[in-house]
């Protein structure tokens, strides 16, 4: 894992939790699926970072063809032989889990 990324993460945190509006943080993609701890392991810290400050994920549909995900030479010979199906996944991370979550960070990173 980029050793920066928590720190550039807290950042972003305090920066947008200024606006008691902003509720967390939610999205979709293919490299949140809990497979891809399996199939591309050095991609696995895109979802364990969030998943260990309290975000939930929920998988979503499964993607046929031609997909970014698929560009890895890998993960395509995994979903040519019927391995492998990139999945979309669905990440909330609300307001409170992150500030806990940038808390506990910031006291054990000082």
């Amino acid at each position: 894992m980029d050793q920066h990324l928590p720190k550039s993460t807290i950042e972003a945190v305090n920066n947008w939790f200024q606006d008691s509006r902003v509720g967390g943080i939610f999205g979709k993609a293919w490299f949140w699926d809990a497979s891809m701890k399996e199939h591309s392991p050095r991609m696995s810290y895109l979802r364990d970072l969030p998943e260990a400050g309290g975000a939930l994920f929920f998988p979503g549909r499964g993607i046929d063809g031609d997909h970014i995900a698929l560009d890895n030479p890998r993960r395509r010979r995994l979903y040519d032989a019927g391995q492998y199906t990139p999945t979309e996944s669905i990440m909330i991370w609300t307001r409170e889990k992150l500030l806990d979550w940038a808390r506990r960070e910031r006291a054990k990173n000082g």
